[in-house]
């Protein structure tokens, strides 16, 4: 059972509705290898994710879903989401469409990785999908900009890169 799996899974339950994970990693040189997820509580539609839950800081990445055809992150996601997590990934139509990771430069700017899909947990699929499921809450009508991270306080850059 893989992370993947368990992420299209949820994707095909939720329908073109939006969905987050927060995702545990390891790093090996330029390579970013998942080791584990959670889906935290949240409101979705097909446009936009507030999730409503607090979350443990140590999930310093993330998964998120956007509806078919919309294969980029988008400037909410850019501005929202980039800047409160070091992974970001991107699923759209069952796969990853793109991955980022944010590494540190003297320019503070975000570089591109390559990233390996590690699972770890060992739990019956089709009952932790319809667990997390029911944690995405559609929203009827769509928020374009909506993403509200403003309760979550995103450690240091020296405090986030002692912890890798």
């Amino acid at each position: 059972k893989s992370i993947m799996k368990d992420m299209i899974a949820l994707s095909r339950e939720v329908g073109a509705s939006e969905f987050s994970a927060l995702l545990k990693f390891e790093r090996d040189g330029n390579k970013v290898k998942v080791i584990k997820y959670y889906v935290p509580e949240q409101e979705a539609s097909f446009a936009a994710v507030r999730v409503t839950e607090e979350f443990d800081q140590s999930w310093k990445g993330i998964l998120h879903k956007h509806p078919p055809n919309c294969t980029t992150f988008s400037s909410i996601d850019e501005e929202y989401i980039h800047q409160n997590f070091t992974l970001s990934l991107l699923l759209v139509n069952e796969e990853i469409k793109e991955g980022l990771f944010r590494d540190i430069c003297c320019c503070g700017g975000v570089k591109r990785r390559e990233v390996i899909i590690v699972d770890e947990q060992e739990v019956t699929v089709s009952k932790r999908i319809k667990e997390m499921a029911t944690k995405v809450k559609q929203e009827v009508v769509p928020q374009y900009t909506s993403y509200d991270w403003s309760k979550f306080q995103r450690p240091t850059y020296e405090q986030d890169m002692s912890s890798l």
